[in-house]
């Protein structure tokens, strides 16, 4: 059987079709195995499909943005369908059924900063009336270190 290795930008719920495909058997059914990869600090998804060393990946479409803000083509193809549902998940370390989007303005808030997740998650504040800028966010540099917070 041809594998196929896949990537995903992070290990969350967000990559769930990637993982799917792997775990739902639809790669077998079509004679492929798949190899299910993360991506590595100081790498990109799609910087591993661009060099060879991936053959798919799944991220956010501002994994091409860098490029585009610099007017260059970015090195790999995306397939921006993927993002129209694209959102995140606000969860909390004790369960809040009266959850207000104000109440991220008392407390601290970890999140993903940059790219994509960031541009959803201000947006989603902003149409609820709250400034991201205004919420005591804590630093991060995601993966691990995030989990560990």
């Amino acid at each position: 059987m041809t594998t196929i290795r896949l990537m995903a930008s992070r290990h969350s719920a967000f990559y769930s079709p990637l993982i799917c495909t792997i775990a739902g058997g639809f790669l077998e059914k079509e004679g492929l195995t798949g190899e299910y990869h993360v991506v590595e600090a100081g790498s990109s998804s799609g910087g591993a499909v661009a060099e060879g060393r991936m053959d798919v990946a799944q991220a956010a479409v501002s994994a091409s943005w860098v490029a585009l803000d610099k007017g260059e083509k970015p090195a790999f193809a995306q397939f921006a369908q993927i993002n129209r549902y694209d959102g995140f998940f606000i969860a909390a370390r004790e369960p809040d059924s009266d959850f207000s989007w104000h109440k991220l303005l008392h407390g601290k808030f970890l999140h993903v900063h940059g790219g994509q997740p960031e541009a959803m998650l201000r947006y989603g504040a902003h149409r609820e009336g709250v400034d991201l800028a205004d919420v005591d966010d804590i630093a991060s540099g995601g993966g691990d270190e995030m989990v560990a917070q």
